[in-house]
C-alpha cells in the first residue's frame, strides 16, 4: 500500500547506506520497473536502494537473512514464513499490525520469541 511504501523511502532516504532488499516470486519485470517508479514519485532518491533477488533453496536462505540488519514487515498482509525466517535468522522486525488477522501474525512471532532483541512497533492507521 502506498502508505507503507511511502514510510518505507523515508527510512531509505534517511539511513545512509540502507536497502529495500525483496524477494522476487514469479515477480515480472514490470512489477519491479513500477514499484521503483512508485518509490521514486514517493520522494526515493536513488531507485538503486530497490534491490531484487531470487529466492533461495533450502536453508541457504536463512543464512542470507541473517546479512540483513532489520525486517519490515508490510501492515496489511505480514510476512508469515519469511517473518519467522528472519526472527530465526537472528534478525530484529519491524511490524505494523493493523486490524486485521492477518496483520497481526508477526507481532505474535515476536511476542513467542520473547521479543530477545526483536522490535515490534504499533501504530494506528
Amino acid at each position: 500500500d502506498e502508505e507503507t511504501l511511502q514510510d518505507w523511502v523515508r527510512v531509505l532516504n534517511a539511513v545512509e547506506g540502507s536497502v529495500l532488499w525483496l524477494i522476487r516470486f514469479g515477480t515480472s519485470k514490470a512489477a519491479e520497473t513500477n514499484l521503483q517508479a512508485e518509490a521514486q514519485r514517493l520522494g526515493l532518491l536513488d531507485v538503486d536502494r530497490l534491490v531484487f533477488t531470487n529466492p533461495l533453496p533450502g536453508r541457504l536462505h536463512l543464512h542470507v537473512k541473517a546479512l540483513a540488519d532489520l525486517f519490515l514487515d508490510t501492515p496489511q498482509y505480514n510476512g508469515h514464513g519469511t517473518a519467522t525466517d528472519a526472527l530465526w535468522a537472528a534478525v530484529p522486525l519491524l511490524t505494523l499490525p493493523v486490524r486485521k488477522m492477518a496483520s497481526r501474525a508477526a507481532a505474535s512471532f515476536v511476542h513467542a520469541s520473547a521479543g530477545q532483541g526483536r522490535v515490534t512497533l504499533v501504530r494506528d492507521r
